[in-house]
């Protein structure tokens, strides 16, 4: 007796347009945030996957609290469009009116788009996947916009900086000693104390005395570096994603109004503010791809392995 095997689930195709990718990308998401959902056709994401607790999430504050601060800045783009404030979708003409509705509109969006870039800067400094503003990392491929790494059991966005296999988080030291957001930090290093000819040559000697000195120095430092990371670990731990998950689902939503946008003025006729507000949405784009998805699709990679080993547990028992 042979059982007919289910035909593989209808998916959206990656749009052609590479800066709609992000949003596409982001509604695969959110359904397996809402409701569970296949993120690829062989590959379907439980929503309890997102709803864990006692789990690693690195720099999940500040994940969360950039989601939220670009989620209220859209929802007032929003609100003002529903009050009558601010006109998104300005047809071409409409005289001296039409001029100030753009105008507006390029405000907004000046706004939203130095936020992300506050946002990338400081993000930038804790994973090093995350690029400096205005260093491009690359278009988003054509293909699938992600890729599944068979075997690995970690899902990357796939972009021409990211290597499977190598961690995508760095150390993180965000702040410099005085507290506040260090540019430079995260590039210069410290230039290092140049070693003696008698420190050298006492390394190089099998058993000797400067070479024991060195050895002792070398285990003091490993376990400085240990205990650091073991910390570091431990600090990356969230008793719930739950906070997590809803601003991230809060901020998709919110952001397919720019998607509109783009769609709208895309449509139009080449003209100065309309190719103003078109450069604009597609780094608030491009933001949404390699910075916001970038995280989350990191971040389910932790959430799928920690739920694969619950999993584990629970067929133990």
């Amino acid at each position: 007796m042979t059982f007919p095997l289910p035909s593989p689930p209808t998916m959206e195709p990656p749009p052609a347009d590479q800066y709609f990718r992000a949003f596409w990308l982001m509604r695969r998401l959110e359904q397996t945030m809402t409701q569970g959902g296949f993120l690829t056709r062989k590959l379907f994401v439980p929503r309890t996957i997102w709803y864990q607790s006692l789990v690693r999430l690195p720099a999940a504050e500040s994940k969360t609290s950039a989601c939220q601060t670009l989620n209220s800045l859209l929802k007032k783009m929003s609100l003002q469009a529903q009050h009558g404030i601010l006109t998104l979708m300005v047809e071409p003409g409409g005289g001296v009116d039409g001029d100030q509705d753009r105008v507006m509109i390029l405000r907004e969006l000046e706004a939203l788009e130095a936020a992300t870039v506050q946002i990338q800067n400081k993000l930038s400094k804790k994973f090093s996947f995350i690029h400096r503003p205005g260093k491009h990392p690359g278009h988003p491929p054509a293909s699938t916009g992600f890729s599944a790494i068979p075997g690995s059991g970690t899902l990357s966005i796939s972009t021409q900086h990211h290597q499977a296999g190598h961690s995508p988080y760095k150390d993180e030291n965000p702040l410099s000693p005085d507290g506040h957001d260090d540019y430079e930090s995260s590039t210069t290093t410290t230039p290092a104390t140049s070693p003696t000819r008698k420190s050298v040559a006492g390394a190089g000697l099998s058993g000797g005395v400067a070479g024991g000195v060195d050895t002792a120095s070398l285990k003091n430092q490993w376990k400085s570096f240990s205990k650091s990371v073991q910390k570091s670990i431990s600090n990356d731990k969230v008793e719930d994603s739950s906070a997590y998950t809803e601003s991230v689902v809060s901020l998709f939503q919110s952001s397919y109004i720019l998607e509109d946008m783009l769609k709208h003025y895309n449509a139009l006729s080449p003209f100065q503010t309309h190719i103003q507000i078109v450069n604009r949405l597609r780094r608030l784009s491009e933001f949404l791809y390699f910075v916001v998805c970038a995280f989350v699709v990191r971040d389910l990679s932790e959430l799928m392995s920690r739920y694969l080993k619950r999993v584990g547990t629970w067929v133990n028992e």
